[in-house]
């Protein structure tokens, strides 16, 4: 009984030795794989480790060779079959799965597909060229009418998503329209006159005369944003001025090097104060007033500007007339008072309500008074923004115009914005 108890523990002893054993050739190997799996990434720590789908973290793929053709390994196949070989060698030698080699010799007597290639389509060039031409007689006609109009010429139905994507094709995108263009805009003496005038232009600039542009806008205390924002269901709302008060009309004049000259006043300029002003520009340039060009539209009140150059004092200065509808060619409208007009308005949306109520009793002013003296005081202000960069800017922006004016009439001039 003592023998059989003992070779029972013995046996049991065996068992778990047996099982430890295992465990502990089973935790080293482990260790091992992850001591080879280890060293593995710490060979290159410089090449990150790579976690695609379906490959396990921690290893890589080997580098891809492709030691021959892929055609030349399906000739050789095909031959061999067609020759009773052992293709199945073959393909094996040249590393080709079985079922791509039966595939293979399967459709080898089959004529190969056409791929790729001109698709027929049902909208050709020429009718892309019959849409656009329905835009340029009407451009604000819609897709929908474009597409009823093009069925009822050719007989072809197209969608409106069809038109729209030929539209973008041919680089035709929705635009804000612009106030509307005169018939006269483009008759033949104007296009002659804008061309007269950039090669007038372009000459002075050539002999580096100081160009000065000479433009005038107003303003009244009715300037603000014309967004707001507000909960809603509910107005925004600002409140104003029960009764409009004076404009006020700002006259200046610009060269590229900044603004040479400028003054405002209550109320419009008439030609005898247009005048007056001119004269006190032309005073105030240092430079000889041989070198000076004034730019100038045709306004009622730049009537006879061309008689105060003739006065003694301002002999050699000379007055260049801008041609008609020519606003893209004076940058002082295209981008001076905008500058100037948009930090008005960020003034005014500070200092509005301040502004609206009575003004103080210790200065015995009215309300329209104070009223029009702190508009004065936000225009000086924001004049100061219409600085030396802004005209250099506004310049450039007008003179990249001149190629197309001397392209007319065989261009046509874009005026106004013409981005998005």
């Amino acid at each position: 009984m003592a023998s059989a108890s003992n070779s029972a523990s013995n046996t049991g002893s065996t068992d778990d030795d047996a099982s430890a054993g295992n465990d502990k050739s089973t935790s080293s190997a482990k260790l091992d794989k992850s001591s080879r799996t280890t060293n593995a990434k710490n060979d290159n720590p410089e090449e990150p480790s790579l976690k695609r789908r379906g490959v396990k973290t921690g290893t890589r793929r080997g580098k891809y060779t492709k030691t021959e053709s892929t055609d030349e390994a399906k000739k050789r196949v095909i031959e061999t079959a067609e020759k009773d070989g052992d293709w199945k060698a073959v393909a094996e030698a040249n590393g080709i799965a079985f079922s791509t080699a039966y595939g293979w010799i399967r459709r080898a007597d089959e004529p190969a597909k056409k791929r790729g290639g001109f698709r027929h389509a049902k909208i050709t060039q020429a009718h892309i060229e019959m849409m656009l031409q329905y835009v340029q007689e009407n451009p604000v006609i819609t897709l929908k009418e474009i597409a009823a109009r093009f069925a009822n010429e050719t007989g072809i139905t197209v969608s409106t998503n069809t038109v729209h994507k030929y539209m973008d094709g041919q680089m035709y995108t929705v635009k804000r329209v612009l106030p509307e263009e005169p018939v006269s805009v483009s008759s033949e003496a104007n296009e002659q006159k804008w061309k007269e005038y950039v090669e007038t232009l372009m000459d002075r600039i050539e002999h580096e005369k100081t160009i000065i542009y000479v433009d005038e806008t107003n303003t009244s205390l009715f300037l603000r944003r014309s967004q707001g924002r507000s909960r809603k269901g509910v107005r925004c709302m600002l409140k104003g001025p029960a009764a409009r008060a004076k404009n006020i009309h700002i006259l200046a004049g610009i060269s590229q090097n900044g603004i040479v000259y400028w003054e405002r006043k209550r109320g419009s300029y008439r030609k005898d104060e247009c005048h007056d002003w001119l004269r006190r520009m032309l005073r105030s340039i240092t430079e000889p007033l041989d070198n000076i060009v004034v730019v100038c539209d045709n306004a009622p009140v730049h009537a006879d500007f061309e008689s105060i150059v003739e006065e003694e004092e301002f002999y050699g200065a000379e007055i260049l007339r801008a041609s008609p509808y020519s606003s893209p060619l004076n940058p002082i409208i295209e981008e001076c008072w905008n500058v100037m007009k948009a930090a008005m308005k960020r003034d005014l949306a500070d200092n509005y309500a301040p502004m609206m109520k009575d003004p103080p009793t210790d200065t015995g002013m009215t309300q329209t008074e104070y009223r029009m003296g702190c508009l004065e005081r936000c225009i000086d202000n924001a004049i100061a923004s219409i600085t030396p960069t802004v005209c250099l800017r506004t310049c450039n922006y007008m003179q990249k115009h001149f190629a197309g004016m001397m392209m007319l009439p065989t261009q046509d001039l874009q005026l106004g914005d013409n981005s998005n």
